[in-house]
């Protein structure tokens, strides 16, 4: 119904601030380097802008995504000019029924058109495994928090179970947050296909996932949820760092 609408440039106004403090606290934090991290946020029930929209082809269809609407940073912004940039910063795109193409609501210029985060497949094969389960998660949070790259250099794939029984034993909050761990994945090339289908299979259970010297991945019901994840991670990773230098968790 109409009424359940939002103009798309109320949404924008209401959504900016968030997005601007998720990207001021990842910098301070130091997990932002030169272009390092994006988000995105399912939106729906936004009313569509007046003007007609630049359409852009998938490579595939996505059929879960028929009619959803995905909020996304722009490719080449960095976070500390996500405060500069306000709603420049991303793009909104819609996409049509059957998940074969999109419509650019929000993110183009007459300078240059909007394009996607390189981790644009990671964000849209994890929403549509959102759609595919139900699950009750909208935002996506990708950042290179550095304690959390640390210690992967420290381990493989196999050593996952490991490292959730040793991190659990170190914070207190950790089972309230990772009731079954952080998820692990070895090194796979950013931006590829395979590393997003991997981490859309592993993040539905383990909604915060490590990648190999690379960085992580989270969702959350909303920005701030995806954020605390990392967070949190990031301390218990700290303190492991500093209780035991130099060790690998099998070490332990």
């Amino acid at each position: 119904m109409e009424s359940n609408l939002m103009y798309l440039s109320s949404y924008i106004c209401d959504i900016t601030p968030a997005i601007i403090s998720l990207a001021n606290n990842a910098e301070k934090k130091g997990w932002a380097e030169s272009h390092a991290g994006n988000f995105s946020i399912r939106c729906p029930g936004i009313k569509p802008p007046e003007q007609s929209c630049r359409e852009v082809l998938l490579d595939f269809p996505i059929p879960e995504l028929s009619n959803e609407t995905i909020l996304l940073k722009k490719t080449g912004v960095r976070f500390r000019d996500c405060q500069h940039l306000q709603e420049s910063s991303y793009g909104i795109l819609r996409f049509a029924k059957g998940g074969t193409k999109y419509q650019v609501w929000h993110g183009d210029t007459a300078e240059t058109p909007f394009l996607p985060s390189t981790e644009w497949l990671t964000h849209l094969l994890i929403h549509q495994a959102i759609l595919q389960n139900n699950l009750p998660y909208h935002a996506l949070f990708h950042t290179h928090p550095t304690e959390l790259i640390a210690i992967t250099h420290r381990m493989d794939e196999k050593k996952e179970t490991l490292m959730n029984q040793i991190m659990q034993t170190m914070h207190s909050e950790y089972e309230r947050y990772y009731p079954h761990g952080i998820g692990f994945l070895d090194r796979i090339k950013p931006g590829s296909l395979s590393l997003a289908e991997q981490t859309s299979r592993k993040i539905l259970r383990q909604p915060l996932v490590l990648w190999k010297n690379h960085g992580s991945f989270s969702i959350g019901k909303d920005l701030h949820d995806a954020f605390d994840l990392v967070e949190l991670a990031n301390k218990i990773a700290q303190l492991f760092l500093l209780i035991y230098p130099g060790k690998t968790f099998q070490e332990i």
